[in-house]
């Protein structure tokens, strides 16, 4: 007789109804584990805005500029947009009553100076803004993981903006800039024109002059004698009142020039400086927080000490470079060393590493970083471009400390030129009244002492001394030329390089990284993503429920002629008939009404009718060989595995003991192969996982065949056992 025979009249045995009915219902034991948790749970998040929150709005508008914020207005609107969760926007009493009532999970609360704290940029003291999320985990737990989310959503829409509304200000300026830089292009072309015109001019008049003055050598030899006194005080101080009177502008021009390159230097300093200060900021962040992990350094000198070596160089550096200059003569790197030498343990802690490349790049030592690469590469200290490499990096890091330390001269004397060339331009115009005044007089009294001899010999000296001046005039507005040509050169080069922002330029650099996150396989909703986890355990379930009524074996088989592997087969089939059953119901229903459309259809339903045939064969040893013991093994194992396979979480977040029998509990591999077939992935994983429940079964069938054998020889306990389900 068949195996596939003696398991059909296994099966026949049941036949009064409330038998047919029990057999029915084992049937549906996978659908109504697996179906109805998938079904109470397929999505989840589709329904996220029905969760009631409260929104508390209590902020105040403020005007800045003429113009009102009223951030609190659109973060409500932000919320109203997009419903992440069920918004209820009422009152603080209302919202503190309903948490406390369990009407709403958790409170978000606009204060009362949040707008004011947002625009307090424009006044030049900003402040940070807050909102608050208040939780009730008494209510539910899992919404304050939701609130979350929120709260990083609601972060980065304000910080977008926040920083909208400073760079439109910005390009605004922007804009004014590249306009009055226009205007001044087209005054410093104007009055380019007009020196050229006026340089032709000069030319012209220093012509008659020469003219005048060679007529007036002719007649004037008869009135040299009576006017060379006066003649000889004209010739010296008028032509030197006169181009004094002339050089001064552009003398206060170059001193004011030089002094305003002196403070673009100093500035330039001050950039450099603050960016090392920052640096020391970043390191002063991470030495305070190491107290949080080791109480015992809030007692150590040589970490207080560090901690005022670090603070000392940032807020030096954010003082002014001079004091910057003082404060990176003590190296924090060798600092930082000389802690660690103290408490080794610190270089185990996170964020070690970002210290010690801050501290050197604080210390402006950028041939550490190489020195670390050839530390990492030993192949690369021999490396002829890495050695040409270092040596530039060293010559940099010398001439940068010579730079600065220049620099820091310059930027003490900055102040004292400023003054000075601020006193001088002051001055001026009276000293140019003054001069020009004095060689007026100068000219009248050669003008008298000419009419006093006669005339002519004061002509002549007038003359020469007016051709001297025409002489030097001529020379300066050939330099006045050439000057304002460059400067308009300069002022247009200047106005092409700024850019033309278009208007939703401020939008973008607020918000200028747009991070796109893609899926290989998507499972698309919660259910579909958890569907092998709850089949597999859906079908190790049956495993256990399935002999509540199926017989392990029955004792007519024990007792025939039939050989053990026909009666092992015969015990079995009938239970894996069920089981079979039992998973194509819990596929069909989840497939037809839930919407689980597998990749694969016949793949997900081949796995599911292996994973059942495996599954039943090992609870079915445990339950022969053990009887009712083995059943409470079957469901060890089935706790053992819920939280071994990897169904729910990343097998790497869990404890070690559950990390080594992920690799060895038949759960794993039956989830494994079920996401393949369900949602898309690596056939090979899929064959994988196959080859290795194929060998859970066989291993299975074959303890099974060799209980079985056992089986058939009878014995005192097994026929009074101990304990009996």
């Amino acid at each position: 007789m068949s195996a596939v025979r003696l398991a059909f009249l296994e099966l026949k045995r049941f036949r009064t109804p409330l038998q047919v009915a029990g057999l029915i219902f084992l049937a549906l034991i996978p659908l109504l584990y697996g179906a109805i948790y998938l079904w109470s749970n397929w999505n989840p998040y589709g329904q996220l805005n029905s969760v009631p929150v409260a929104v508390v709005n209590e902020d105040r508008p403020v005007t800045i500029g003429g113009q009102q914020v009223n951030a609190g207005a659109q973060v409500v609107a932000s919320l109203q947009k997009e419903q992440l969760l069920g918004w209820r926007f009422v009152s603080a009493s209302k919202a503190a009553s309903g948490l406390r009532d369990g009407r709403y999970y958790a409170i978000i609360t606009v204060p009362p100076d949040f707008s004011a704290k947002l625009a307090s940029g424009a006044g030049g003291t900003p402040q940070r803004a807050s909102m608050s999320i208040q939780l009730d985990d008494a209510n539910n737990y899992l919404v304050g993981i939701m609130a979350e989310t929120v709260q990083s959503e609601l972060q980065r829409q304000i910080a977008v903006q926040a920083d909208t509304a400073y760079f439109q200000a910005v390009l605004d300026r922007l804009g004014d800039l590249k306009t009055g830089l226009g205007s001044a292009t087209y005054g410093a072309t104007a009055l380019s024109t007009g020196l050229g015109s006026a340089g032709k001019g000069s030319s012209a008049l220093l012509a008659g002059i020469s003219q005048l003055d060679s007529g007036a050598g002719q007649l004037a030899p008869g009135a040299a004698a009576i006017a060379a006194g006066v003649h000889q005080v004209t010739a010296l101080e008028a032509p030197l009142a006169s181009r004094l009177a002339t050089d001064l502008p552009g003398l206060a021009a170059r001193s004011a020039a030089a002094s305003s390159a002196a403070t673009s230097l100093s500035g330039a300093v001050a950039q450099v400086t603050q960016t090392t200060a920052a640096t020391a900021d970043s390191l002063l962040s991470w030495l305070k927080g190491l107290p949080d992990i080791d109480r015992n350094l809030r007692s150590s000198p040589a970490y207080l000490s560090f901690v005022r070596q670090v603070r000392t160089a940032a807020v030096a550096g954010s003082a002014s470079p001079s004091a910057s200059s003082s404060a990176s003569s003590s190296a924090l790197a060798d600092g930082l060393a000389r802690l660690v030498a103290r408490r080794p343990d610190l270089a185990r802690l996170p964020g070690y590493r970002g210290a010690v490349v801050a501290a050197h790049l604080a210390d402006g030592s950028f041939s550490w970083l190489l020195t670390q690469l050839a530390a990492r590469d030993s192949g690369l200290a021999s490396d002829p471009v890495y050695g040409a490499l270092l040596r530039h990096a060293q010559q940099f890091d010398t001439r940068t400390r010579q730079v600065d330390q220049l620099a820091q001269h310059v930027y003490g004397a900055v102040s004292s030129v400023n003054a000075r060339v601020h006193t001088l331009q002051a001055s001026v115009p009276y000293a140019q009244s003054r001069l020009r005044s004095a060689a007026s007089q100068l000219y009248q009294l050669d003008s008298g002492a000419a009419r006093v001899a006669a005339g002519m010999q004061t002509v002549r000296a007038g003359t020469s001394s007016a051709l001297d001046g025409m002489r030097a005039l001529d020379s300066g507005n050939v330099k006045l030329l050439t000057g304002a040509t460059h400067l308009s050169s300069g002022l247009s080069s200047a106005t092409g390089q700024l850019p033309s922002m278009s208007e939703d330029a401020a939008q973008v650099l607020a918000s200028p990284v747009n991070v796109t996150t893609s899926n290989a396989h998507p499972a698309g909703v919660y259910g579909r993503g958890l569907a092998p986890f709850f089949f597999a355990i859906a079908l190790w379930v049956f495993g256990i429920v399935a002999f509540l009524l199926l017989r392990p074996v029955s004792g007519r088989l024990l007792a025939s002629s039939a050989r053990s592997g026909l009666v092992t087969v015969a015990a079995w089939l009938p239970v894996l008939a069920v089981g079979v059953t039992g998973a194509l119901v819990l596929f069909l229903v989840v497939d037809v009404f839930l919407g689980l459309d597998p990749v694969s259809i016949l793949g997900t339903i081949g796995l599911m009718v292996l994973g059942v045939a495996a599954f039943s064969a090992i609870v079915h040893v445990l339950r022969l060989a053990f009887g009712a013991v083995g059943d409470a093994l079957a469901l060890v194992l089935l706790m053992i595995q819920l939280v071994s396979c990897g169904g729910l979480y990343p097998v790497e977040t869990l404890p070690l003991p559950f990390r080594l029998l992920h690799h060895v509990v038949p759960m794993t591999y039956l989830v494994r192969a079920l996401r393949v077939t369900i949602s898309g992935g690596n056939p090979a994983i899929l064959w994988h996982c196959v080859a290795i429940l194929a060998a859970f079964l066989v291993v299975a069938l074959a303890l099974l065949g060799l209980v079985v054998h056992r089986q058939r020889t009878w014995t005192m306990a097994r026929l009074k056992p101990e304990l009996e389900l």
